[in-house]
């Protein structure tokens, strides 16, 4: 099954409809992308990023997330890029 034909999950995080962008370049960078919160996985940081999209991380992973979710939106200038930034520190494996 194709990428743009494989069923895409709810974000996870926000429960928001996810978005598939394809990317026809060299760099092939294609993304899944939430169409509430902006969380993004792309093929820059994972070569199937559909896959990863679908894949439900392990809970405490999540709840960080949720933390830092909780403490972006208490702030005042948020941009969706730096809510990416926290999300994907969020979710970075603790050594």
């Amino acid at each position: 099954m194709s990428k743009e034909l494989e069923a895409l999950k709810p974000c996870p995080f926000c429960g928001g409809e996810a978005h598939f962008s394809a990317d026809h370049t060299v760099e092939q960078n294609d993304e899944v992308q939430c169409r509430v919160c902006c969380f993004q996985i792309s093929g820059f940081h994972h070569e199937d990023p559909v896959s990863v999209w679908n894949t439900r991380q392990a809970a405490d992973q999540l709840e960080r997330y949720r933390v830092a979710l909780e403490t972006i939106e208490r702030a005042n200038d948020v941009s969706p890029q730096h809510l990416r930034l926290v999300a994907r520190q969020a979710l970075e494996p603790k050594p």
